[in-house]
């Protein structure tokens, strides 16, 4: 009697997904960061008095030695420029320069890759979109959604792999208390990995091949 073909085991192919995720660097699974007073014991802290800059400011490279660097973010020192939220201190960083204009689109970039970030957010009312990318491609993303002015709350991401931040903003942002971690050594591709995806795909194809030709 003909014996039933089976089908590939999906241990198998659970644990080449995993075995595919070490070997490019991307943890299978990402959390964002809502709430709460932000990452613990960061590599990098940033309340932006680290360096002093003029009023309104544009930033670009001027934290470059904190391995961050800014698109689309203006200085805010001035404890008078804008109504003061809960929670919140001078300075900080914006998406304006007075509240009659703003940029719609801001962007965080690191310097090396960073497994977690977080920072403090404040701002008017809309759906911001919060968007992680590692070379220019997405890693992971959600949206906010702010009824009304929003006290200081926290956004970020935590257990991926990524190199920029980018943030769709509808109105008024203001940022703060900026911290993020360096992504560990382990996670980096290295040569020998490259050999265990290739002795990984070679023993799936195997098992497949077998378990596909049963009659």
């Amino acid at each position: 009697m003909p014996r039933r073909a089976h089908r590939p085991s999906c241990t198998m192919t659970r644990v080449l997904l995993v075995l595919v995720s070490f070997v490019w660097g991307k943890a299978p699974f990402a959390a964002a960061v809502i709430g709460g007073p932000g990452l613990a014991n960061p590599a990098v802290s940033l309340d932006f008095t680290e360096v002093a800059l003029t009023n309104g400011t544009v930033l670009d490279d001027q934290y470059a030695a904190f391995g961050v660097t800014f698109d689309g973010l203006f200085y805010n020192g001035c404890p008078t420029c804008v109504t003061a939220r809960p929670g919140g201190t001078k300075p900080d960083i914006t998406n304006f320069q007075d509240i009659s204009a703003y940029t719609p689109l801001t962007t965080v970039r690191l310097s090396s890759l960073s497994s977690d970030i977080s920072f403090a957010w404040a701002s008017s009312s809309g759906q911001f979109a919060i968007t992680a990318l590692r070379d220019g491609d997405l890693v992971e993303s959600f949206d906010v959604t702010v009824a009304d002015q929003s006290d200081w709350q926290t956004y970020g991401f935590s257990e991926i792999l990524f190199d920029e931040v980018r943030i769709s903003t509808p109105d008024l942002l203001l940022l703060d208390n900026l911290r993020f971690n360096t992504a560990p050594l382990a996670h980096t591709p290295l040569p020998n990995t490259l050999a265990l995806l290739c002795g990984a795909l070679a023993a799936l194809a195997f098992g497949l091949r077998r378990t596909g030709g049963a009659t």
